[in-house]
């Protein structure tokens, strides 16, 4: 009867240690998902920002290309309504 205990105590002592090193590697692998998911909404901002300079710098463009483009519109007007 004194070396059931035993055992079990040493299964038990086992089964700890086992149950331990799991909580451990379970916190290591949060910590890691929490990490990864700092950077990914680093990366969106990141991609945000871009894509809102983007379109700003389009919008410029389109703007300097159609103003351009009226102004070369009414020269040519203005001289051929000039001869």
């Amino acid at each position: 009867m004194k070396q059931e205990n035993e055992e079990l105590k040493k299964r038990l002592r086992v089964m700890k240690e086992e149950l331990e090193d799991k909580d451990s590697e379970l916190e290591q692998r949060e910590g890691l998902i929490n990490a990864l998911l700092v950077k990914e909404r680093y990366a969106n901002d990141e991609i945000l920002e871009a894509q809102k300079l983007l379109i700003s710098v389009c919008i410029e463009m389109i703007s300097v290309f159609l103003t351009d483009l009226l102004f070369v519109g009414f020269t040519t007007l203005f001289f051929c309504c000039s001869k």
